[in-house]
């Protein structure tokens, strides 16, 4: 969320709300260890009327570039991106 607002308010792009959830895929193994396969998130969020929104919409894949957490992870993550203009 934080790369993601870094990078709207680098494009002017007001935020009025963000908010995510979180799905994972968890692969558990014979032995009882297991380990994440896929994370899909899903950003909904709210920008002011007179915003850009297919820039707001690609700006989550910047972030995701960004983003020190994603960059640290060793499975593929997702998203299903919801904008809406207020």
């Amino acid at each position: 969320m934080m790369s993601y607002l870094y990078c709207c308010q680098q494009e002017n792009i007001r935020v009025i709300s963000y908010s995510d959830t979180a799905e994972a895929v968890l692969q558990v193994n014979e032995d009882g260890s297991g380990l994440i396969t896929l994370v899909t998130l899903k950003p909904k969020v709210v920008i002011e009327a007179n915003s850009n929104q297919s820039l707001a919409h690609e700006l989550h894949f910047k972030a995701h570039d960004l983003c020190f957490i994603a960059n640290s992870c060793k499975f593929p993550i997702q998203f299903e991106i919801s904008i809406a203009l207020d």
